[in-house]
């Protein structure tokens, strides 16, 4: 019994002592590793408490013994519970977070087990045989630079994203062969675009993808630094186990996010509204497009659809409805038609914003970016429109698409 007691002590010092040390060390979630050091030692703290327990009955059973056996008991079973529902996060769970996976587990999870990088650093497959200059009769190769969107965060799987289905559906036509590489990157703006293009390049492609989103001004928007304003004391919390990381951000966490995405949101609508930071973010996209240009590449621009940034439960008093879809309206007009005036057709795909609602288009309640489902609708919509605007027979040196 005192050896068990010993023991015991000392595992939950040990516990203790790697919390208190990940504090210090880590301002977020811990390593992966570090969670299971952890729950390995809950493990041993649950035989020692279950030994203690029998320890307690099988000398003497007393009034006394007998419910600090059963409390023991109790104490264990919750520590192998939360050991066995650590594991099970740790193993099968990838939610995603809107937030890129700020202090969210199953995020960081999905990342580890799906968004594996290529030699230049994209979710891609290895771009070796097309890093050599093209030789004649190969295939027709687009390059889509985006966002997050196009990068494919939540899809399980690469194939399940818009670029790869949209290979799949123009391959499915007679004809030349078409090959799409994904050269999206989370967070990455109109000018971050154009710093990935210079990545594109290196595969010599014949058209060039860039997926606009209608947040792609929010680098101009005045927005505030997403911070926890609910409970601070169970969102530190929520950083010791992956069990409770996952429940505050299903219970208590969302209340934050949820203030930050409206805040975050209007901002964005401010800045399209400011007449100088528009006519400068029109300027950045005739750069983009005079860039691909510039690399002998066809553009093809296609906007994408963002059902959360227009939908009318974001909207105060003052921003109805009835305002924000014509902020919208306004806001793709005016981006389409400079984009024609310069000779890029422009693929609309943001008409599915009418075909499915905010929730319909979702990953889930905590992620806004497009479902497996939204991801399919997109892909046909611009292979739809490919076809439509026979927009694979490019020409070098002949203006081409910029899809967004």
């Amino acid at each position: 019994m005192q050896k068990a007691a010993s023991v015991l002590a000392i595992t939950v010092t040990l516990i203790v002592a790697v919390h208190v040390a990940g504090a210090f060390v880590w301002t977020g979630l811990y390593p992966h590793t570090w969670y299971v050091g952890l729950d390995g030692l809950y493990l041993l703290l649950t035989v020692q408490i279950a030994l203690i327990a029998f320890f307690l009955v099988r000398t003497e059973q007393t009034a006394l013994r007998i419910a600090l056996s059963n409390s023991a008991i109790v104490v264990a079973s919750l520590c192998c519970l939360l050991t066995v529902s650590d594991l099970y996060f740790m193993a099968f769970r990838y939610d995603t977070s809107g937030l890129g996976g700020i202090e969210v587990f199953t995020h960081k999870n999905w990342h580890k087990r799906y968004a594996r990088s290529n030699q230049l650093g994209y979710w891609e497959r290895d771009l070796g045989p097309y890093l050599e200059p093209p030789k004649p009769g190969r295939e027709v190769v687009i390059t889509a630079v985006g966002d997050s969107w196009t990068w494919g965060q939540g899809i399980r799987g690469r194939d399940l994203r818009f670029t790869n289905l949209l290979e799949f559906e123009l391959r499915s036509d007679p004809g030349l062969p078409v090959t799409v590489l994904n050269f999206g990157r989370a967070g990455a703006d109109t000018a971050e675009e154009m710093l990935l293009l210079q990545d594109a390049a290196k595969v010599h492609p014949d058209i060039v993808l860039i997926g606009y989103l209608a947040n792609d001004i929010d680098r101009s928007a005045s927005i505030k630094p997403f911070t926890v304003g609910e409970s601070p004391f169970f969102h530190r919390s929520s950083l010791l186990s992956p069990t409770l990381n996952f429940f505050y951000w299903r219970t208590l966490g969302p209340r934050s996010y949820g203030d930050f995405g409206k805040e975050y949101v209007q901002a964005v609508r401010n800045a399209y509204g400011n007449p100088a930071i528009m006519a400068k973010h029109l300027s950045d996209i005739e750069t983009l497009i005079a860039k691909v240009r510039a690399i002998d590449a066809m553009p093809v621009f296609a906007v994408l659809p963002f059902p959360a940034m227009w939908q009318a439960n974001a909207a105060s008093e003052n921003d109805p409805p009835s305002n924000i879809r014509q902020l919208r309206n306004d806001v793709y007009g005016k981006i389409a038609a400079r984009v024609r005036s310069l000779g890029v057709p422009v693929i609309e795909a943001q008409t599915i914003e009418d075909e499915m609602s905010a929730s319909e288009f979702a990953l889930t309640l905590m992620d806004n970016h497009p479902s497996e489902r939204a991801h399919r609708r997109i892909a046909l919509v611009l292979a739809t429109e490919f076809r439509k605007q026979n927009l694979l027979q490019p020409t070098r040196n002949v203006p081409a698409f910029i899809v967004h």
